[in-house]
């Protein structure tokens, strides 16, 4: 097996065991895919990078799979050193609690974040626009008015000529 392939395995080990304690499963990585897959994508959507981390963490648990389960992986170079920095640079943010999930708790759980991403309008910040709508209308509406009835006064004055 290539060097790249057992660092990637011993990376991979690494992020899959504080999977397992972080759900106190057996399943470490499988689980974290599922919480992102089960999360709505009206939540999701406001997590930076949500689909290309899940997309890479699937994509990486199948090399993972395939170097340990399939025949012949042992003499094939697999991995790449990008695929190591990755999961290097998952694990630090699974510590900073800056990963996916942690991102999105820290979302529900601050009220100020979750209000900005969803404003309420005030009844009068509503009203509003429809107020100055409707003064702009009505304004307009008399200056036709009044142009029509200067219109009418001088075809009046051109006919009486």
């Amino acid at each position: 097996m290539s060097n790249l392939n057992d660092v990637f395995l011993e990376e991979f080990k690494r992020l899959d065991k504080m999977c397992r304690e972080r759900y106190q499963s057996e399943k470490g990585v499988t689980s974290y895919i599922s919480d992102m897959k089960r999360t709505a994508t009206d939540k999701s959507r406001s997590i930076p990078n949500w689909n290309a981390d899940l997309k890479e963490l699937i994509r990486l648990r199948h090399l993972r799979n395939q170097l340990s389960h399939e025949v012949g992986t042992f003499h094939r170079s697999m991995c790449t050193q990008r695929e190591i920095t990755w999961l290097r640079s998952f694990n630090h943010r699974i510590l900073k609690r800056s990963d996916p999930l942690a991102l999105l708790r820290r979302k529900a759980n601050n009220p100020k974040q979750r209000q900005k991403s969803h404003p309420r309008k005030t009844p009068a910040a509503s009203k509003l626009p429809k107020r100055i709508s409707g003064c702009l209308t009505a304004f307009v509406g008399l200056l036709c008015l009044a142009l029509t009835a200067a219109l009418i006064v001088i075809i009046l004055e051109l006919i009486s000529m």
